[in-house]
């Protein structure tokens, strides 16, 4: 299953969990093909694309620029409790 979220959820990856057994993503190189596609945007044509207001556009192009494999892979965490609030 493949579900994509709007960004407009909250992420907490501070957030201590009681375990921290979790499985590398199986689309992560697609991911990361995806993201480097997204670095062409600027952040108003975001807010376009994304249909998101421009503060979430600008969060949106930062996080962008800081995401990479290895990262992702060192800090991971289950989705389930990365998210705050309603997904």
């Amino acid at each position: 299953m493949i579900a994509i979220l709007s960004p407009a959820k909250t992420l907490n990856m501070e957030k201590t969990t009681n375990t921290d057994l979790y499985t590398k993503p199986v689309f992560i190189k697609d991911a990361s093909i995806l993201m480097k596609g997204l670095e062409k945007y600027t952040p108003p044509e975001l807010e376009s694309l994304m249909k998101i207001n421009s503060k979430l556009a600008e969060e949106s192009f930062n996080m962008h620029f800081k995401w990479n494999i290895e990262h992702n892979l060192s800090n991971g965490k289950q989705a389930i409790l990365a998210y705050d609030g309603a997904v």
